[in-house]
């Protein structure tokens, strides 16, 4: 039999001292973490009544089941939702000794930074906060919560990740990263209607989100932390494996903006999510839809 306990306090679950060794029983797992419901879950609930805007509804909902629920009786996110995100990232930031008001500082940081790499000492002077040393603090908090990713760029002559480099932080909670949005969408068609950029830079935090769920539900021990490749002017989204990688395109792609990937990775396999599916004999292009259907 496999008793699953939950508590409130994220945090003390990563940060506790006390971690009951010798009392979490014989199974070859006793952690799992509770992630969002899936795409494929949420279309076959919701997709009938939402029609075409089923995953602008997904990405508004970041797949958190009371959020889901709304957007799917509703068409419209609720304030209370969002305030209940809010309050619970407040809370725990509180009880950490942390400031509200910097936690904002650097979520709203993060919104505007999207898919770049940064380094801490940006994110400190970005977000007014004294130094990098405290940056760090707070994104390790947002990361504790399993609410912020932590892109590390990656070695392909070494396979290994470079703490010491500017690093991308995306958002592996959509709830969280709408709740705190400036922009404030509450409907899948303010989702629809943002800029392009604003667009897709969503679609890569959704791509985070789920390599984020599948990786929690195969039992990584830190699932939250991921890797990039850039190279000069050529750069990978994610590195999700030995010759693994994925790139998320906010429109249109084809095979000719990829050729150099088969010089810089003989072995490798590529996938690209963008509007228009292509396959080749090393990278395969797929819609945002397919990709979370796998």
């Amino acid at each position: 039999m496999l008793v699953v306990t939950t508590g409130s306090k994220a945090a003390d679950l990563r940060r506790g001292s006390e971690r009951l060794p010798g009392r979490k029983g014989r199974l070859d797992r006793t952690a799992y973490l509770f992630t969002p419901i899936a795409y494929v879950e949420f279309l076959r609930a919701a997709g009938e009544s939402l029609g075409d805007r089923t995953l602008p509804a997904y990405l508004l909902s970041g797949g958190a089941p009371v959020a889901c629920a709304e957007v799917a009786a509703t068409g419209r996110l609720p304030e209370y939702v969002l305030a209940t995100a809010r309050d619970w990232v407040y809370g725990e930031a509180a009880a950490a000794g942390r400031s509200r008001a910097s936690v904002l500082a650097v979520l709203q940081c993060l919104h505007r930074f999207g898919g770049t790499p940064v380094g801490q000492a940006k994110v400190a002077r970005e977000a007014g906060l004294a130094n990098n040393t405290v940056a760090a603090g707070y994104i390790e908090l947002l990361s504790d919560l399993q609410c912020v990713g932590q892109a590390l760029a990656w070695d392909p002559s070494r396979r290994i990740r470079l703490r010491r480099r500017p690093a991308k932080f995306p958002f592996i909670n959509l709830l969280v990263a709408v709740a705190s949005d400036p922009s404030s969408p509450r409907t899948p068609a303010e989702i629809e209607a943002l800029p392009p950029e604003a667009q897709g830079r969503l679609r890569e935090w959704l791509v985070a989100q789920e390599l984020w769920r599948r990786a929690a539900i195969r039992g990584d021990e830190t699932p939250e932390e991921m890797a990039y490749f850039q190279a000069g002017e050529h750069e990978i989204d994610f590195v999700v494996g030995r010759d693994e990688f994925v790139e998320v395109k906010g429109g249109g792609a084809g095979p000719s903006e990829f050729a150099w990937f088969a010089r810089a990775f003989p072995r490798g396999r590529l996938t690209v999510i963008s509007r228009q599916p292509f396959e080749t004999r090393q990278i395969r292009g797929v819609t945002l839809e397919s990709f979370l259907g796998e």
